[in-house]
């Protein structure tokens, strides 16, 4: 009759079978949803991490802009992806929601990225995602009409007045947008939040009607008063269609995003891209740096796997590979350095420009801007409200919305 011991030892090596095969059988997968046709830049870092975890990872691509309204409905129901890709600026509304979680690198793991790319990924001082392609602003200009760009926004003024009076476009801006608004009002000392006194963002603080601000709409203005801005690049689909005009060679130069670059060489435009100018008082033009990351669900299978997997995406080998596939900049400070990117003719200028750029807010209180102070801008551009007016008036209506 057997003993006691060895029966035990016998179940215990037939549970471990029955629980080995229980496994295999219910394998984890980790479900990816990235941006649209952007999921082939993550084939070669898969195909490592499964080899190396036994891990399955399935991507989705989605328009990534809108992956948070998705998530929203399919998260708590159970099919939502274990890491979606966010843009900064829809963390702090993501967080808090709940829909995802905070993230843990360490301290050697952030010194991997410049410290606005940290912060564009933290509120409070806590991160939600984990970088993976930083994207700005840069001039892109038509190489048949200019040799070279200009060093000030002044210069594209008196050439684009040159150009008008020969039936042509020449600068053309999206300025009645906050986002493409934003390196004027940062020339002239404007911004969106300051700061309290341990560095995080001050929601109550808010400098976009700010004497600065309102010198550098007036600025903008000008253009406007001009009637140097086409009607069709401005409000609702105005981006669009200022990109599909430069594409189709209709203007000189313009003031794009490095996501823009795919597009423009689609085209058949022999065209460059180059740092923003200064205004007119000199001071440097410069965008938001906006950071495309990495976040976990809360709703996600197995977050510690989630995390892993978020973290192996990002690893150097694999952004490099994956900016040469889609021209995704990567977040890291090597790769920011890697001549290889640096030195890539339409690189270069964006990351020129994220190096000084502000990181773009990502809490919550930051969606509140957008729409209002575009539409409001639009009416302030065609004299239906002044400067004054109506700066004072789209802050204090956001403001009181988030004060309640």
């Amino acid at each position: 009759m057997e003993s006691t011991m060895s029966l035990r030892k016998r179940l215990t090596v037939i549970f471990t079978v029955m629980c080995c095969s229980i496994s295999s059988t219910y394998a984890l997968e980790l479900t990816v949803w990235e941006d649209y046709s952007k999921g082939s830049g993550l084939a070669q870092a898969i195909s490592a991490f499964t080899n190396e975890t036994g891990i399955d990872v399935k991507v989705e691509e989605n328009t990534y802009i809108y992956a948070l309204q998705k998530l929203r409905l399919d998260g708590p129901v159970g099919q939502g992806p274990d890491i979606i890709l966010l843009p900064n600026d829809q963390l702090g509304m993501a967080a808090k929601e709940g829909m995802i979680d905070p993230v843990y690198l360490t301290d050697d793991e952030k010194t991997q990225y410049p410290n606005n790319v940290i912060d564009a990924v933290s509120i409070d001082q806590v991160l939600y995602a984990v970088p993976k392609s930083i994207e700005t602003l840069a001039i892109f200009y038509n190489k048949k009409y200019l040799s070279k760009p200009f060093d000030t926004l002044d210069s594209y003024f008196k050439y684009t007045k040159l150009e008008k009076e020969n039936g042509r476009n020449g600068f053309v801006a999206k300025f009645d947008d906050l986002f493409y608004a934003m390196p004027m009002l940062s020339s002239h000392g404007a911004y969106v939040f300051g700061r309290n006194k341990i560095g995080a963002v001050n929601v109550n603080d808010v400098g976009l009607d700010s004497p600065q601000a309102v010198n550098a709409v007036k600025e903008i203005k000008q253009y406007y008063d001009a009637k140097l801005i086409p009607n069709v690049v401005n409000g609702l689909n105005g981006s669009s269609n200022l990109v599909e005009m430069f594409c189709q060679g209709r203007a000189a130069a313009t003031i794009l995003g490095s996501w823009d670059v795919g597009s423009a060489l689609k085209s058949h435009v022999d065209f460059a891209t180059a740092p923003l100018p200064v205004n007119k008082e000199g001071k440097q033009m410069v965008g938001f740096l906006g950071v495309r990351a990495f976040a976990i669900s809360h709703w996600a299978k197995d977050y510690d796997a989630a995390l892993k997997l978020a973290k192996f995406l990002t690893q150097d080998r694999y952004s490099k590979t994956r900016f040469k596939l889609t021209g995704e900049i990567p977040a890291t400070s090597n790769l920011l350095y890697d001549p290889e990117i640096l030195n890539d003719k339409y690189a270069n200028a964006f990351i020129q420009q994220a190096k000084i750029a502000e990181a773009m807010p990502s809490v919550s209180e930051m969606h509140g801007f957008w729409l209002p102070f575009s539409n409001q801008l639009q009416r302030i551009l065609k004299g239906k409200i002044s400067v004054e007016d109506g700066l004072h008036e789209v802050v204090y209506n956001v403001k009181k919305g988030y004060q309640k």
